[in-house]
């Protein structure tokens, strides 16, 4: 057992050989691999001898300290990327330069982190002497950290030079409970803190071993048990520590591997380094934040929507500004329409009178011939539907009350840019004539003069100016060419197709939230091309498909015409029962109300 406090008497070192002579420099650089490599093994736990005792920051705490700092680094730039992405509400939607600077300080706690980790990892790694102080059986290391050029100059002290040892109290630091301090020749002292008293009382019994160590070594020269001993043996055994001192010559064997991780250079660029990507990622950000600003204004698929993105804008204004137009000229087209669909029935267009506005006998005289629309439609209704049903009820019960006989339709076309050498767009005829077929057919039910389906402009008025729509289509198309897996009777060749995808939407009045009836329709691109399509459709644009035009505008014609058949036959199949219904080409050729084409 130790005393504490006083002198243990265990520890009295030898008054001469080769662990004595005083502190010995050592230049870690300038030790043989093998002399290194032993030295790292004790120091690091590894191998023989085993540490006495040992000070040292431990290594899995300054992991812990480069990792917390790494995740700090990347959260700082996540959530600068995340401020303002994408909104174009957001003032930051496009960062001001003056946060590069942000981002270069982010980066470069990031890389620093990094070069923190690397290093701590290569200390724990190889040959690399772990910075501390450590008292071996036979010798107290002092392991300082690698210098700015690489240099680590180790200071060893022969413990054949110790007179003493002690434990104490320790008096600088509140953390430890003792210390085992070591009395050299000569009054000077080496303290190690000790954690616990029985870390105490194994330090002192193994020093108790290192004194006898200490005799059997110097005065019995017993080398196999120096050797296991003594990590530094290769220097003892021939007394050259003159030879890895840092004032000896200068050697050319290079310096530790893992020394450039600790050079000054190296610290310097990663610094640059992380402050170009700090840039890089501003940079980055702005451009993802734009395109998500653009890829908004493309879903909504509105030419208001994309002059909003013009208004800031930097990436994609041409693609922009290109379909804008595209879609102001569609807009047009439709609102043409629309007069010619609003003026087809003798152009009454006078404003609309109430039924409070109406005498008795005028009241009652609408309302019998409303009822009877509303009869004829009920008895026409599909089963399948019967929440379509009650909307058009309310419909018809609206255009009784306001006078309005209008039922607005609204149609949203959004159209991909076409490949080189695709035909030209045909959809804004093909709309119009759905919502006009659509219009005949339910013109047998309610005449037009009661209810009336019409298109209005895509952009809707104001409440108080009219088109409160309540029929929606958003139609959109994405145009490509396509190559037919097994053409059976065609030449090998890219063909013109496209996919199709069609939103309907059914309002009633006054609606509210869930009160709707919706569907989606997706037509996707045929395998192989063709121009077959139904006998009767009436969106084959100038009758029946003709041999005239190039293959290509034959199979996109007749593609067009098989979408917009199926989209009337789903509308037909949303109002009425049993098989949909067109108008003939000749009947409505004798009536003079030809489909409108372009």
């Amino acid at each position: 057992m130790y005393r504490k406090p006083g002198t243990s008497g265990v520890l009295q070192g030898v008054l001469s050989g080769p662990y004595t002579g005083g502190k010995k420099l050592v230049d870690a650089a300038k030790l043989s691999r093998a002399a290194r490599q032993r030295l790292a093994d004790a120091l690091a736990g590894r191998g023989e001898p085993s540490v006495i005792v040992h000070e040292r920051a431990p290594l899995g705490s300054r992991l812990s300290l480069g990792t917390w700092a790494l995740l700090l680094g990347l959260f700082a730039i996540a959530t600068l990327m995340a401020i303002g992405f994408g909104d174009p509400r957001a003032r930051w939607a496009y960062q001001p330069a003056e946060l590069i600077a942000a981002y270069a300080i982010a980066a470069t706690l990031c890389g620093f982190a990094i070069l923190s980790l690397f290093r701590r990892r290569a200390l724990a790694t190889g040959d690399a002497l772990l910075p501390g102080r450590y008292l071996l059986p036979l010798d107290a290391v002092e392991v300082p950290p690698l210098g700015a050029n690489g240099d680590q100059i180790v200071v060893v002290t022969p413990l054949g030079d110790a007179r003493d040892v002690r434990v104490r109290p320790a008096s600088s630091s509140t953390t430890k409970r003792e210390e085992l301090v070591i009395l050299l020749d000569g009054g000077a002292e080496i303290a190690f803190a000790l954690r616990s008293d029985r870390e105490a009382e194994a330090a002192v019994r193994r020093l108790e071993h290192t004194q006898r160590l200490l005799e059997e070594l110097t005065y019995n020269g017993d080398l196999e048990r120096a050797l296991s001993n003594d990590p530094l043996f290769d220097l003892r055994v021939d007394a050259s520590w003159g030879s890895v001192a840092p004032s000896g010559p200068v050697t050319t064997r290079a310096k530790h591997e893992t020394a450039w991780l600790h050079a000054r250079l190296t610290t310097a660029g990663v610094a640059a380094l992380a402050c170009a990507l700090g840039a890089g990622a501003f940079a980055g950000r702005n451009h993802m934040s734009d395109r998500a600003l653009y890829l908004r204004a493309l879903r909504a698929g509105t030419p208001e929507q994309l002059e909003r993105y013009l208004d800031r804008g930097r990436f994609y204004r041409a693609e922009a500004e290109a379909l804008r137009d595209r879609l102001l000229a569609q807009r047009e087209e439709l609102a043409r329409r629309s007069k010619e669909s609003r003026g087809r029935h003798g152009g009454d267009l006078a404003a609309p009178r109430a039924e409070w506005e109406l005498t008795a006998e005028e009241a009652a005289a609408r309302r019998g011939t409303y009822d009877a629309c509303l009869a004829s439609l009920r008895a026409r209704a599909a089963p399948d539907h019967p929440e379509v049903t009650r909307i058009m009820e309310k419909l018809v019960t609206r255009a009784r009350t306001t006078g309005d006989r209008i039922i607005p339709v609204r149609v949203e076309a959004a159209v991909a840019d076409p490949p080189p050498g695709a035909p030209p767009s045909d959809h804004a005829t093909r709309m119009a004539t759905t919502v006009w077929t659509l219009e005949r057919i339910f013109s047998e039910t309610c005449p037009a003069s009661l209810v009336k389906i019409a298109l209005v402009p895509a952009a809707p008025r104001q409440p108080d100016g009219g088109f409160d729509v309540k029929l929606k289509i958003s139609w959109s198309a994405a145009p490509t060419w396509t190559l037919p897996p097994n053409p059976p009777s065609v030449e090998r060749r890219p063909f013109y197709a496209m996919t199709t995808e069609i939103d309907v939407v059914l309002t009633p009045p006054r609606a509210e939230a869930g009160d709707r009836a919706t569907f989606h329709l997706t037509m996707p691109p045929p395998r192989e091309p063709s121009m077959t399509t139904r006998k009767r459709s009436l969106f084959v644009i100038g009758g029946e498909p003709t041999p005239e035009g190039t293959f290509d505008d034959r199979v996109y014609a007749a593609m067009s015409a098989r979408a917009f058949d199926r989209l009337y036959d789903e509308l037909h199949g949303l109002l009425f029962r049993g098989d949909p219904r067109v108008p003939l080409r000749a009947a409505e050729e004798e009536e003079g109300q030809v489909p409108p084409t372009l």
